[in-house]
């Protein structure tokens, strides 16, 4: 039987939250407790306790930050109100076995953790040969002007760490020569200089706005 992990998904969104704190994830199995996690950092909470605010009372999931009211992850069969001008931050190729889905519900707790509302979509890929397993591509959807926000915290939270491992491993594979002929401050000026140029760029726009911060 194919377990449906947004059927999960929703069994846990309707728990109350002290139901939720009642679950025992060591009693889970992998898929489940993925996102019971995700449901745990989508609400704000910890596992341990209810967040308070300074008045004693729970903390409300659904605002940010900044202020920004968040919509409802599913929204219905038509997505979350802003689904129309929602923009794919990040991509999956999932594939039985492959672990990906575990990356794709630590993609979904990451950002919710951020409170970044979002949503994923899956399509349904053939088989690369016959005989093979068919695949999915996975997606996953951010608000238009939380893109950037997005992207940054998947990379520092998530991803970034699966580049720290392939580096590693390239530079456990090369020589003495070859590792001593790497230079840091070259390998690494791409991502400076892009950093650099989305500060500029950004500083630019607020000028042309006649706003400061």
């Amino acid at each position: 039987m194919r377990i449906d992990p947004e059927d999960i998904r929703r069994r846990f969104a309707a728990l109350e939250d002290e139901d939720l704190f009642d679950v025992n994830p060591d009693e889970l199995s992998e898929l489940a407790r993925g996102i019971y996690e995700e449901e745990c950092a989508r609400r704000g909470l910890d596992g341990e306790e209810v967040p308070l605010d300074e008045d004693g009372g729970e903390v409300e999931s659904g605002s940010s930050e900044d202020g920004l009211a968040l919509e409802d992850e599913d929204g219905g069969e038509d997505g979350p109100a802003w689904a129309e001008d929602a923009v794919c931050v990040c991509t999956f190729a999932a594939s039985p076995g492959s672990g990906t889905l575990d990356d794709i519900v630590k993609a979904r707790a990451v950002l919710l953790a951020a409170a970044i509302p979002c949503f994923s979509t899956a399509v349904e890929l053939p088989p690369a040969r016959e005989g093979h397993p068919a695949s999915s591509e996975v997606s996953i959807f951010v608000p238009g002007p939380l893109h950037l926000h997005a992207a940054a915290i998947l990379d520092r939270d998530l991803l970034n760490a699966n580049h720290e491992e392939e580096w590693r491993l390239h530079f456990e594979a090369i020589s003495n020569e070859q590792l001593l002929a790497l230079r840091p401050d070259l390998f690494t000026a791409g991502l400076l200089d892009r950093a650099a140029r989305m500060k500029r760029v950004y500083a630019g726009e607020l000028a042309r706005r006649g706003l400061s911060r």
